[in-house]
């Protein structure tokens, strides 16, 4: 069931919901640049084995208000919000990519509502963590890209609803340059600027839920030292790194991601 809901700053937020009768819910959080379309076959999957899901399109992406205020707490308070509609007390949070950090905040503003959560192809920090990038030059990707936000000015109002499904053997390259028609400018500049400046690593030792992280061997947007380094700081915590994975093998490779996912979640 598709739905619309009013967030705690009037922003609309998309998400779609399949509500079973068993206890486990699972909550599905997109990248950047992404949408909800993302899981969509391994949502399938879960729903044929009669599990609740739901899945959301984060504010400025997909069907959700383009012209939102971006950050990671917002996008945590979004989730809150649409949880209380549905009367959601706990759920497995499921997180790729810029869904990881938005998981940890979610999980650092309300421990209680969160069961087990997995964190696959994403980092506790900023994009280079993991790799050797001076924070010098971290610092002045955020200074720039805050300085472009000042002068942009939109220009498109219509946009394209990607279908993620469709990216199965595209290019990550292809995939960059389909999604720049789908969210306005403004969507990727505070996206980025909110990753930039994102460090969970505080909350990683205060984690006291199961937690699986897995990571891209050929993943050349986030570093599988990253999920190493989680791994290390999360205790009790399990990690895969897919070996010939690049960064969405959500898309490349659903039934091998739900087989990982659905072990995790009934156990």
């Amino acid at each position: 069931m598709e739905k619309l809901i009013t967030s705690f700053d009037g922003t609309k937020i998309y998400y779609k919901i399949n509500r079973f009768k068993t206890k486990t819910f699972l909550t599905f959080i997109h990248g950047l640049s992404g949408n909800h379309t993302a899981f969509n076959p391994i949502i399938e999957l879960f729903n044929n084995k009669k599990m609740s899901t739901l899945t959301l399109d984060l504010r400025g992406h997909g069907k959700s208000h383009k012209r939102a205020d971006i950050s990671i707490e917002n996008c945590a308070h979004d989730l809150d919000c649409i949880l209380k509609k549905e009367k959601i007390n706990k759920c497995i949070l499921i997180a790729h990519c810029f869904g990881g950090p938005l998981a940890l905040e979610f999980y650092k503003q309300v421990p209680e509502k969160v069961e087990k959560m997995v964190l696959m192809n994403t980092t506790y920090a900023n994009p280079f963590t993991g790799r050797n990038v001076h924070d010098k030059f971290k610092n002045t990707m955020v200074t720039v890209l805050k300085k472009s936000l000042e002068y942009y000015k939109p220009v498109r109002k219509k946009f394209i609803h990607n279908n993620c499904e469709l990216y199965k053997k595209r290019s990550l390259l292809y995939i960059f340059l389909k999604d720049l028609f789908a969210n306005p400018t403004e969507t990727y500049i505070k996206s980025l600027i909110a990753y930039f400046n994102n460090n969970q690593e505080h909350i990683l030792s205060k984690i006291k839920i199961p937690v699986l992280i897995i990571g891209g061997e050929k993943d050349r947007y986030i570093s599988h030292k990253a999920s190493e380094f989680m791994n290390k700081k999360i205790k009790g915590s399990k990690m895969i790194i897919l070996k010939e994975a690049d960064h969405i093998p959500l898309i490349r490779n659903p039934k091998l991601i739900f087989n990982i996912l659905f072990d995790f979640c009934k156990t």
